[in-house]
């Protein structure tokens, strides 16, 4: 790879996924890290001037996002002096594939008296936690197709399991590459990209060969994100009808300062799939 490789590259008013796009599910998909940052630029897009917060960011992954030069459609809803909200489409051709809605509120300085109230427990440095992979079930790079889930840095120091199957892990991630090309990666779009690893570092199953699909994204922070390197610390579960959530607590390494969310979704899987 070299420092020009991105995860978009410009193709006239739609940006064409490139293989750093990819899901490890088809070759024809791309993976939802950088349908989230797509929806993401579209957002920052909308801004209505710089001291506005995207607060919130829920993306509706109703339909799987192909490998095609994709639009976003993009527009504020209500343009307040304090509190801002857009919705944002992607399509692909004519077909909407991905809607998202955004809140977005004004920065202020203010002093607080509860700064532990998002967790804010003390983590070990990205420098001190070994590298590992996100590969599942034993399978090696050469046996995992190829995309952006291979091109993550993940650090994990936290791995367990409970009796009932749910999860808790944590892991700093980082994304050394660029989204879109010719393109600064803000600190936000950083984020928005690696939010969907929360399900993937998550990774419940449901007995032998089934797992568990996120179908969303809700991401919310209340500053700005800093830094290269993003934690996640995720609990995981799902109930006896096939429906699950995962949620992360997100952290810089200067503390917290937002969450994710998501919905999962049972996914037996076809006889003969790994």
């Amino acid at each position: 790879m070299t420092d020009n490789d991105a995860v978009f590259t410009r193709q006239g008013d739609t940006w064409l996924p490139t293989r750093l796009a990819l899901s490890p599910w088809s070759p024809d998909l791309i993976h939802g890290g950088p349908t989230g940052a797509l929806i993401a630029r579209a957002v920052e897009a909308l801004k209505p001037d710089p001291a506005f917060l995207i607060a919130r960011l829920t993306i509706d992954m109703f339909r799987p996002v192909p490998a095609r030069p994709l639009r976003t459609a993009a527009r504020l809803v209500r343009e307040g002096r304090r509190i801002a909200a857009a919705e944002v489409s992607v399509f692909d051709g004519e077909v909407e594939v991905t809607r998202a809605s955004a809140l977005m509120l004004r920065t202020q300085d203010v002093e607080t008296h509860s700064p532990h109230a998002f967790g804010g427990r003390a983590l070990p440095s990205p420098e001190s936690v070994p590298l590992r992979s996100l590969f599942s079930r034993g399978r090696t790079r050469d046996q995992v197709p190829p995309g952006f889930h291979l091109h993550i840095e993940v650090r994990a120091f936290r791995n367990e399991t409970a009796k009932d199957g749910s999860r808790a892990v944590g892991a700093w991630l980082r994304f050394p590459y660029q989204l879109f090309e010719g393109e600064e990666v803000t600190p936000y779009l950083h984020v928005a990209a690696l939010a969907d690893f929360a399900n993937g570092l998550g990774n419940i199953g449901a007995g032998e060969g089934a797992g568990f699909i996120n179908c969303d994204v809700t991401l919310t922070v209340h500053r700005p994100p800093a830094g290269e390197w993003i934690c996640m610390e995720v609990e995981a579960g799902a109930g006896p009808v096939g429906v699950g959530s995962n949620h992360a607590i997100l952290s810089d390494t200067t503390g917290v300062f937002g969450k994710v969310t998501q919905s999962l979704l049972l996914n037996p899987r076809a006889p003969g799939r790994g």
